[in-house]
């Protein structure tokens, strides 16, 4: 059924083979989702310059529980706009391959201009296939030192670095969407164990709104909207 579905979309039978054989039925279920509402293409799935690694990768960055996340922020940001907060410059910090930014400029209600920035440069053939004209900075969050004139500052990857030692790079009463997991894996480095221990780790001057999301799993997903 998956495959009859697929090749409605016009995918060629070696992409289809590659996506069979490599990611599981759940991840399946989800590109098939992504490309009904538009979100990806074919065109992405079957770029042949992509390598096995970065084709994984960008299933990864794409699944079930990375869309929940970043429609999250989508959401809160529409209300932002309807409330008159106008933000025309967005960096999203440790933003891997970028869909927050496609889902961004598929679902966002305001006009901003986005950058991304990332410590990974090995990346870049996966933000040429998926963005046209992205605005990319290859470097290392914490060593970065350019966080002035930005209406709105976006790191969904606080477990993935020390985010405390972050924020103290960032100027007094800056607006902020952070997002963090309790997920303890291999690469979590700085999970936190509850949306009040964020908030505590944070110490915000102003919270605008603070939640927590329950994932699959049984983890949760934990964001903060607020000024430094």
């Amino acid at each position: 059924m998956m495959i009859k579905e697929l090749k409605n979309f016009n995918i060629n039978n070696k992409t289809i083979s590659n996506l069979i054989t490599k990611i599981s039925k759940d991840e399946l279920i989800n590109i098939i989702y992504l490309l009904k509402q538009k979100i990806i293409t074919p065109k992405n799935l079957e770029d042949t310059s992509l390598s096995p690694e970065h084709f994984k990768i960008f299933c990864d960055a794409i699944c079930q529980t990375q869309l929940r996340s970043k429609l999250w922020i989508v959401d809160h940001l529409n209300q932002m706009y309807k409330n008159g907060i106008k933000l025309e410059k967005i960096l999203i910090v440790a933003g891997w391959i970028g869909f927050l930014v496609i889902l961004l400029n598929k679902y966002y209600i305001g006009n901003s201009d986005i950058t991304l920035l990332d410590i990974n440069k090995n990346l870049e053939p996966i933000h040429k296939n998926l963005h046209n004209n992205l605005k990319v900075i290859y470097e290392d969050a914490l060593v970065y030192d350019n966080y002035n004139n930005w209406d709105l500052i976006i790191n969904t990857s606080c477990e993935h670095l020390d985010y405390q030692k972050w924020l103290d790079k960032i100027n007094i009463n800056q607006l902020l969407i952070l997002q963090c997991t309790n997920l303890h894996i291999n690469e979590h480095i700085f999970p936190v164990i509850s949306i009040n221990k964020f908030l505590e780790n944070c110490n915000f001057n102003e919270v605008l709104y603070n939640g927590c999301h329950d994932m699959e799993l049984s983890y949760k997903r934990f964001m903060i909207i607020g000024r430094k």
